[in-house]
């Protein structure tokens, strides 16, 4: 019985590791049809072309903004653009890397992190895939954004297997760090507000190994804790103490009284509620046929996962009302991992004077997606029987219909 348990869990989580890839590949799927230049890439690609070396390449731009690794990175791919022909092989290459693997590796996260709820895992990573805060398109020059929240994650990810695995402890930990330090230091720097998040699912996977008292449990996630802010506090405090200049002088407007904004507080509270959406309904009429049978191919696919988990003895047994203590307890970690996750790098982004909001600057949401669908990921599993029993309901009304009809 225990056996035939194991297989069936590792098939499940095989069907849900597949629906989140084919959800994420269907979110993204026809900006890899793009060819073209878009937005500041123009800027760089005029750059590249006129300057002769990385040095002069650098000097446009990145020395006086104080971001000479990424800089470096961006050299490497708009020098494909000059010299060869894989130029958009590799920014297409560096798109689906990072839009299906971020999903996948909060998936592998949070599943390890959680055992129940169930589906939370699935959840959170289906979120994560379907409602993106960032609606920029990809273009290369602000895909660091992305290569960072996907290093970001791989870092928690890495720490999470330290935590539970004795034999690898260190290797897994130096690991973590160093993909952590790569993280902020060379793609985006806003990846520090995520730390935070680190030593709640520390003291979590801590509390639930150990019979510490609260005081104990917080020394020994500090202690977990320790290597990060020693790579974190110096790096962070040299960005504020070497401010951009030159042409870039102006870009960070520092306030503690941000919250005061209330513009940017209305704005910043419409954009996590999606109201968005309400602006992207006037180009409905531009939604081409393929688009719709992306949507639906996919919608069909998950009603099929779906029934698939019901119909096992397994997951019936987990999708039924019981809602025992431990159940509550991980909603409620989830829960607060969630909120630490999203909530310091928005306050970081206001605090700039960068606020988070619709069209271009809704990249400045990329950082705390990860946070974002933590949070709805666990209020939707939640209560997976209730959505599940509304979803198949629903859909088997659908089809019986359609079915009559013809």
């Amino acid at each position: 019985m225990i056996m035939r348990s194991r297989s069936e869990n590792n098939h499940e989580s095989l069907l849900s590791a597949l629906a989140i890839l084919v959800l994420a590949a269907a979110s993204c799927l026809r900006i890899w049809t793009i060819d073209g230049t878009m937005w500041d890439d123009n800027a760089w690609l005029m750059s590249i072309y006129t300057t002769h070396d990385l040095q002069g390449f650098l000097d446009t731009g990145f020395v006086e903004a104080r971001r000479v690794p990424l800089g470096v990175f961006l050299y490497g791919l708009f020098w494909l653009h000059k010299n060869t022909e894989l130029y958009y092989w590799a920014w297409h290459g560096l798109n689906v890397i990072t839009q299906l693997g971020t999903p996948f590796l909060i998936y592998l996260t949070i599943r390890k992190l959680f055992r129940e709820p169930r589906l939370l895992a699935f959840f959170v990573a289906a979120v994560f895939a379907a409602i993106s805060l960032d609606q920029t398109l990809p273009y290369a020059a602000a895909i660091n954004y992305r290569i960072g929240l996907l290093l970001g994650v791989a870092s928690f990810y890495l720490t999470a297997c330290a935590l539970m695995n004795h034999r690898y402890r260190a290797i897994l930990s130096l690991a973590s760090l160093i993909v952590a330090f790569v993280a902020y230091g060379v793609f985006i720097e806003a990846i520090v507000a995520l730390e935070l998040g680190r030593f709640v699912m520390v003291t979590l996977v801590l509390r639930r190994q150990q019979a510490l008292s609260r005081l104990k449990l917080l020394m020994a996630g500090l202690r977990w804790w320790l290597p990060y802010l020693v790579i974190c506090i110096p790096y962070m405090a040299y960005k504020l103490l070497n401010k951009p200049y030159g042409i870039y002088a102006g870009i960070y407007e520092p306030s503690m009284f941000f919250w005061l904004n209330w513009q940017d507080d209305v704005n910043l509270l419409a954009y996590l509620f999606l109201f968005q959406w309400l602006i992207f309904l006037e180009y409905l009429t531009h939604v081409s046929a393929s688009s719709v049978l992306i949507g639906l191919g996919v919608m069909a696919f998950l009603v099929v996962l779906f029934t698939r988990f019901e119909n096992r003895s397994v997951d019936r047994s987990i999708m039924t009302a019981k809602k025992s203590k431990s159940h509550r307890q991980a909603i409620k970690d989830a829960l607060l991992l969630g909120l630490v996750l999203m909530v310091p790098s928005v306050l970081l982004f206001q605090y700039v004077g960068r606020p988070i909001t619709w069209g271009i600057y809704s990249s400045h949401g990329t950082v705390g997606q990860f946070g974002y669908a933590v949070i709805i990921g666990t209020l939707l599993a939640a209560d997976g029987r209730r959505l599940y029993v509304r979803v198949s309901h629903c859909s088997s009304e659908r089809v019986f219909s359609s079915a009559t009809s013809i």
